[in-house]
């Protein structure tokens, strides 16, 4: 069934959405579900994913500046110690 669904263009009132795709070191279940838990509890996440292939995971944020981007991984990287194995990320500017 489709069904309309809102959408703002957030690069329009000083948004960008960072995507990062990872990979996770963490060893068992729990662990993971840990790192799952504490991302979708963050006010900056926008959607978390969990992919086959080559990256584990995959996050989108909303922030006005790549250094909160970079602060918020840095954070959650001191939480879940070798959380991440290998990295991608890509930037959203502009949606229509």
């Amino acid at each position: 069934v489709i069904s309309p669904v809102p959408l703002i263009n957030l690069h329009r009132i000083g948004f960008t959405v960072y995507n990062v795709f990872f990979s996770a070191v963490a060893q068992g279940k729990s662990a993971r579900q840990s790192i799952v838990r504490s991302l979708v509890a963050a006010p900056e996440v926008m959607w978390v994913g969990e992919f086959g292939g080559e990256y584990h995971y995959g996050v989108a944020f909303c922030a006005r500046r790549p250094a909160n981007v970079i602060e918020f991984l840095h954070k959650l990287s001191r939480q879940h110690k070798d959380m991440f194995l290998e990295k991608a990320v890509s930037l959203t500017i502009s949606s229509t």
